[in-house]
């Protein structure tokens, strides 16, 4: 029942459609309905060319983020990365490394190897 209903309204619609259609051929005058339909399509047209455009920024602006911004914050993550290898690097070098540390003035093999690591960063001797 609901089929056929709705297959009648379509077919009343479109015969009313055709009657205004031949009115406007015969006497060569844009009805009503026409004028705003017409009105519609440009409205439409400019609608749909506005969010094409808006699309076309929103695309533009997510390479922008991914490939420009995405590229700095990836170099600035290796940089940090790159520094605490080296820190650590270094952190251990210095503890495998002996005679690092300051001397203090505890006696007379202190003051020896003091005059040790000064003979190191001046001339090489020892007095």
């Amino acid at each position: 029942m609901y089929t056929i209903t709705v297959f009648n309204i379509s077919l009343i619609v479109v015969l009313l459609f055709l009657f205004v259609k031949t009115l406007e051929i015969k006497y060569k005058k844009q009805s009503i309905a026409s004028r705003f339909r017409d009105k519609l399509d440009v409205l439409s047209q400019k609608l749909i060319s506005n969010l094409k455009f808006k699309w076309l920024q929103f695309i533009q602006s997510l390479q922008y983020i991914i490939l420009i911004k995405a590229k700095i914050l990836f170099k600035n993550v290796l940089v940090k990365i790159e520094a605490k290898i080296m820190n650590e690097y270094h952190a251990k070098q210095n503890t495998i490394m002996g005679g690092q540390r300051n001397i203090s003035n505890r006696g007379s093999v202190s003051f020896y190897l003091k005059k040790i690591s000064e003979g190191k960063t001046t001339s090489g001797k020892i007095e």
